[in-house]
C-alpha cells in the first residue's frame, strides 16, 4: 500500500508514461487504476522510481509493463495501433515506401 505522497508520485509517473506509451485518452483512467494497484516506489537516494509487480511476482519499469499491456488481450485496446512497419531488410518495401518512411507515417524495424 502507497501513502499518500507516494501515491501521487506514482500517478504523476504513470500518467508520463502513458503519454509516452501510447494509451488512448479515453483509457487512461482504467489504465492507471490498474497500474496504480501494482505500483510500488522505489527510493535509492535521492532519486525515486515507480515499478510495477506483476501477478508472476516480476519487478518491471512503467515502460516495460506498459509494452507487456499492448500485447496482452485484456488491455490491447487501450493502445494506439501505431504506424505500420516495414522490415529493414526489405529493401523493395523500404523504398517503395520511402516518403511515408520520412514522413513517420510508415516506420522501419
Amino acid at each position: 500500500m502507497l501513502s499518500a505522497t507516494e501515491e501521487q508520485f506514482a500517478r504523476t509517473e504513470i500518467e508520463k508514461a502513458m503519454t509516452d506509451g501510447g494509451v488512448l485518452r479515453e483509457s487512461r483512467e482504467a489504465v492507471a487504476k490498474f497500474l496504480i494497484s501494482q505500483a510500488e516506489v522505489e527510493m535509492s537516494g535521492r532519486v525515486a522510481a515507480v515499478r510495477i509487480r506483476d501477478e508472476h511476482g516480476r519487478v518491471l519499469s512503467l515502460g516495460d509493463r506498459l509494452s507487456e499491456m499492448k500485447t496482452e488481450y485484456m488491455h490491447k485496446h487501450s493502445f494506439c495501433a501505431g504506424p505500420p512497419v516495414v522490415s529493414a531488410r526489405d529493401l523493395r518495401a523500404t523504398s517503395a515506401n520511402f516518403s511515408e518512411i520520412a514522413s513517420g507515417r510508415v516506420r522501419v524495424e
